[in-house]
């Protein structure tokens, strides 16, 4: 009998340790990771960064641009977007990535269209992220050959070249044959056409 009360007093000091043990542990996770210990996120959109770094850092949060995009219809530098989202909940001392409304026009690269067609120079300036193209025939040998990329102005255009996205482009297209030109109206759709003759060759 007297031993198995020590058995018992054995197993219920093993159990009290053990559970000791969980609670402790328990604890100093939820002290590790500040389980309790999180804010809301403020709104800071439409803010400029400096002013909404203020903003986070009182929240003990840091304030990090993942991204810049050119929104003309708002204040250039503010904050257009937050990840997480307004009013969710974060622990303090982490990162708040947001979204800012780039301080000047965004560039693109002019791409290589020389020397391809009309529909497929079309379809590389668009998916390049330009928007005002007009098209210049010019009379030709070749049929739907683009010649050459320049501005509105008349400057060549390279390949490679950082241009603004809304720079007005003209497209130089060879085309021996003027009845042709009608057959691109599915694909020039809003695109202007301008038509050049020379001193060599009248169509009209």
């Amino acid at each position: 009998m007297k031993r198995i009360n020590i058995l018992l007093i054995n197993i219920a000091l093993m159990l009290a340790l053990v559970g000791a043990v969980v609670f402790g542990v328990l604890f100093w996770l939820k002290s590790y990771t500040r389980h309790n210990d999180v804010v809301e996120i403020p709104d800071i959109t439409g803010m400029k960064v400096a002013e909404a770094t203020q903003v986070l850092e009182a929240q003990d949060l840091t304030l990090v641009i993942a991204d810049s995009v050119f929104n003309m219809k708002m204040a250039p530098g503010i904050i257009l977007e937050t990840t997480p989202k307004v009013g969710s909940m974060i622990k303090r001392q982490r990162s708040l990535f947001v979204i800012v409304n780039a301080t000047g026009v965004l560039k693109r690269q002019v791409p290589d269209v020389n020397n391809v067609s009309l529909r497929q120079a079309m379809a590389t300036l668009r998916a390049a992220g330009f928007e005002s193209i007009t098209v210049k025939y010019v009379g030709g040998a070749h049929n739907d050959l683009v010649l050459a990329l320049k501005t509105e102005s008349g400057r060549l255009l390279s390949k490679g070249e950082n241009i603004p996205y809304n720079t007005a482009l003209v497209l130089e297209v060879s085309i021996s044959d003027p009845s042709l030109m009608m057959r691109e109206d599915s694909l020039m759709q809003s695109a202007p056409v301008i038509i050049e003759e020379t001193e060599d060759e009248n169509w009209f």
